[in-house]
């Protein structure tokens, strides 16, 4: 496994799925898997974070995805926990409850959490988020994939509604 480094995917149908992972009282985003280059890697030895993609929905989901349905978003490092993570979404052509109905039949890693269905509407998204935690990158994976999702305005406004408006204070806003 490449140590720190995972990719971390919000899973979206008509619902968002949010997970409550290892960290007690936080949710987390549908898809952590960390990046094995035993498993991740093609034919050409090098690592393919699609192929991780595929996987952590197969083992934490029990669901099996295409590479269409996976959008990689961003790349960036979390500073609490200083893991590297690309951050991405997943297209899931099942309803909520068919997800989580394969995590609980066919799921490796299901012991890993919980999943639940959370309509697919920003603020619902964000409130629940606010209320459970979730760590800086799964946030951000979660507004990048509600903004590819829903569009960028809307999560926006969404993100201003239930966290409050930017610190406009900051060094790169003067």
């Amino acid at each position: 496994t490449a140590p720190g480094t995972s990719a971390q995917l919000t899973a979206l149908s008509a619902a968002a799925v949010l997970e409550s992972r290892a960290r007690p009282g936080e949710c987390d985003v549908t898809v952590v898997e960390g990046i094995d280059a035993n498993f991740d890697a093609g034919g050409s030895g090098k690592l393919d974070i699609y192929a991780t993609a595929l996987r952590g929905c197969r083992e934490e989901l029990g669901v099996d995805i295409s590479t269409n349905d996976v959008s990689i978003l961003a790349f960036g490092v979390d500073m609490t926990y200083y893991q590297w993570n690309f951050m991405g979404m997943v297209d899931i052509k099942l309803t909520a409850d068919e997800v989580i109905a394969q995590h609980a039949l066919h799921a490796k890693d299901r012991w890993e959490g919980k999943i639940e269905h959370v309509k697919l509407d920003a603020v619902t998204v964000f409130e629940r988020m606010r209320q459970n935690k979730i760590w800086d990158c799964g946030l951000v994976t979660a507004y990048l994939a509600l903004s590819k999702k829903c569009g960028a305005r809307q999560t926006r406004e969404a993100a201003e509604k239930v966290f409050g408006l930017p610190n406009r204070k900051a060094p790169w806003h003067q």
